[in-house]
Protein backbone atom coordinates (compact mmCIF):
# COMPACT_ATOMS: atom_id res chain seq x y z
CA UNK A 1 0.00 0.00 0.00
CA UNK A 2 2.98 2.50 0.86
CA UNK A 3 4.56 2.15 -2.83
CA UNK A 4 0.93 2.66 -4.61
CA UNK A 5 0.64 5.73 -2.21
CA UNK A 6 4.52 6.95 -2.92
CA UNK A 7 3.96 6.65 -7.09
CA UNK A 8 0.45 8.26 -6.74
CA UNK A 9 2.61 11.71 -4.76
CA UNK A 10 5.45 11.08 -7.37
CA UNK A 11 2.44 11.36 -10.32
CA UNK A 12 0.74 14.50 -8.34
CA UNK A 13 4.37 16.10 -9.31
CA UNK A 14 4.55 15.27 -12.63
CA UNK A 15 2.99 17.93 -15.27
CA UNK A 16 -0.02 16.59 -17.00
CA UNK A 17 0.34 17.14 -20.66
CA UNK A 18 -3.33 17.58 -22.66
CA UNK A 19 -2.98 17.70 -26.60
CA UNK A 20 -5.64 20.03 -27.67
CA UNK A 21 -7.25 20.71 -31.28
CA UNK A 22 -7.84 23.87 -32.61
CA UNK A 23 -11.79 23.59 -32.38
CA UNK A 24 -14.61 24.08 -30.44
CA UNK A 25 -14.34 20.82 -28.64
CA UNK A 26 -10.68 21.52 -28.10
CA UNK A 27 -11.70 24.99 -26.78
CA UNK A 28 -14.19 23.00 -24.51
CA UNK A 29 -12.12 19.91 -23.10
CA UNK A 30 -9.42 22.58 -22.13
CA UNK A 31 -12.45 24.96 -20.20
CA UNK A 32 -13.58 21.81 -18.59
CA UNK A 33 -9.83 20.45 -17.41
CA UNK A 34 -9.27 23.83 -16.12
CA UNK A 35 -12.23 24.21 -14.04
CA UNK A 36 -12.35 20.51 -12.77
CA UNK A 37 -9.23 18.89 -12.73
CA UNK A 38 -7.82 18.91 -9.62
CA UNK A 39 -4.86 16.07 -9.28
CA UNK A 40 -2.45 17.49 -10.60
CA UNK A 41 -1.36 21.13 -10.27
CA UNK A 42 0.57 21.29 -13.36
CA UNK A 43 -1.39 21.08 -16.84
CA UNK A 44 -0.07 22.14 -20.22
CA UNK A 45 -1.96 22.06 -22.93
CA UNK A 46 -0.28 20.99 -26.29
CA UNK A 47 -0.92 20.47 -29.94
CA UNK A 48 -1.20 17.10 -31.39
CA UNK A 49 2.52 17.50 -33.02
CA UNK A 50 4.22 18.93 -29.90
CA UNK A 51 3.04 15.47 -28.00
CA UNK A 52 4.47 13.69 -31.08
CA UNK A 53 7.85 14.94 -30.40
CA UNK A 54 7.52 14.60 -26.31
Amino acid sequence: MKKKVKQSNLLKEKTLLVPIEDSEFGKRLKSAIQNIWTFNEQVKFVTKEEFKVL
